[in-house]
């Protein structure tokens, strides 16, 4: 009598390096199918690129990472150097998407290695990895010139050394995560305060659960090594923006952010006018304060105001942000499959959730394009399962375990730091890997009760 084939079964059969290579051609083949749908290569680029593909050009003309008129501090430089192969070989939208299938797919190994670690069983991990392997933000944004992949890729790395590290105290994992998590923010700066988030996390730990005198030495050591080289090398960049404008910050996109974005969304409400229109009003008058503060005191200015505006209207600013972490969660991601394949209807099917509720903005998605509602609606079941099975993992997993626990803190970081009118779907991004390893585990262990549910009643 033949055995019955259980998920155990399958994931015994699929090899860690299978699911890798699997996850390349469904990516690969992906790419294939946009590039025999597309009108033109601008399919692959989004309004995000353009500015990059400015700086990576400057770099590689004149040396200097500037806009084209004065040095860029906006903008950080790992993802214009990225961009160079690409440049270089003169069809930067394919070279780098085949880069980015390439990242993509190690990710999935990144994935598979970091949940052995934790969970210690590789049926587990190579249920992560084949859930990240299908994760359709991961297979999307693989072929899109933004820094999702790289980010993502890099991350994977810092979480991998953090776990590392604490199953294994080492000077090297924590030199390793230290470097890692300052490229991160050089490619993204929402990552410039992780490092110090783990920190506090390790140093949690270090104070409540390791008991032994040589255990808190050396988990003492490793934290303020990982926090010293992180600060350091993004100091480096401080240092860089200080001396080429005067600006002493990482980076300009925070300022910018609450300026134009978390002001102006209080402001619309307040002023029950459409979110884009209020904010094409603001950046005009913005450009008289430019002239009349200078670069430096604008910037200054902007960071200001913001905080004013958000402190007399803290509730109005509290809803807001609740609800883009709810966006950030919740949106499927079809919309930008649609756009790759060169969709002829409407695409930006949910952007009315700016100035509505989202009843109401599915309410007019249906109504609008139906065929892409009804394949967001799949996109998102396929999420909730992802949901589902981490929640499962959740509940089960060894809550003294601090590698499991940091799992937590990653997800936290980035959903806090992602609210707000600025959050949008491929914010989630660079949890979805950890989402993956958590529900891996989820899946074995509900795989396993199915199990034992009918081998009991076939007893009976």
């Amino acid at each position: 009598m033949n055995k019955p084939v259980t998920v155990e079964s399958l994931l015994k059969n699929a090899g860690r390096w299978r699911i890798v290579l699997f996850s390349f051609i469904l990516r690969l083949g992906f790419l294939l199918l946009v590039c025999l749908k597309a009108e033109s290569l601008n399919v692959f680029t989004r309004s995000d690129t353009p500015p990059y593909l400015t700086l990576a050009r400057e770099l590689l003309s004149s040396g200097s990472f500037t806009n084209g008129l004065t040095p860029e501090v906006f903008r950080t430089p790992a993802y214009p150097v990225f961009l160079i192969p690409g440049l270089i070989s003169g069809h930067v939208e394919i070279v780098t998407a085949l880069i980015q299938i390439v990242l993509s797919s190690l990710t999935v190994y990144l994935v598979f290695k970091t949940a052995l670690i934790i969970f210690e069983d590789e049926t587990a991990a190579r249920a992560a990895s084949l859930l990240y392997a299908f994760e359709q933000l991961s297979i999307v944004y693989s072929l899109i010139l933004l820094t999702e992949t790289l980010f993502t890729f890099t991350l994977m790395w810092f979480i991998f050394y953090v776990v590392k590290l604490l199953k294994t105290p080492s000077v090297r994992y924590a030199v390793a995560a230290g470097i890692f998590v300052a490229v991160c923010s050089y490619i993204r700066p929402v990552s410039l305060y992780l490092s110090t988030a783990t920190a506090i996390f390790l140093g949690t730990y270090y104070l409540f659960f390791l008991k032994t005198r040589m255990e808190n030495k050396r988990l003492f050591i490793n934290t303020i090594l990982l926090i010293l080289i992180s600060l350091s090398l993004t100091g480096l960049w401080q240092l860089r923006n200080f001396k080429e404008t005067g600006y002493s910050q990482f980076s300009s996109v925070s300022d910018f952010n609450l300026y134009f974005y978390h002001r102006v969304s209080i402001m619309s409400k307040n002023e029950k006018l459409p979110f884009y229109q209020v904010q094409a009003a603001e950046e005009k008058k913005f450009q008289h304060i430019v002239k009349e503060l200078g670069f430096i005191g604008s910037l200054a200015y902007m960071h200001n105001e913001a905080l004013n505006v958000i402190e007399e209207n803290v509730a109005i600013f509290a809803i807001t942000y609740i609800k883009g972490i709810a966006t950030v969660l919740l949106s499927p991601g079809a919309t930008e499959y649609a756009q790759l394949l060169s969709y002829k209807g409407k695409t930006d099917i949910f952007g009315g959730t700016l100035d509505y509720s989202f009843l109401q903005v599915f309410k007019e998605a249906l109504l609008q394009a139906p065929l892409l509602f009804t394949l967001n609606v799949l996109f998102g079941l396929l999420l909730v399962l992802y949901y589902f099975l981490m929640a499962i993992a959740a509940v089960n997993i060894k809550k003294t375990d601090p590698s499991n626990l940091f799992m937590f803190l990653v997800l936290v970081y980035f959903l806090l730091l992602s609210g707000g009118v600025t959050g949008y779907g491929r914010f989630r991004h660079p949890v979805m890997p950890v989402v993956s390893i958590l529900g891996g585990y989820g899946l074995v262990l509900t795989s396993t009760k199915i199990n034992r549910i009918k081998t009991s009643k076939a007893l009976k």
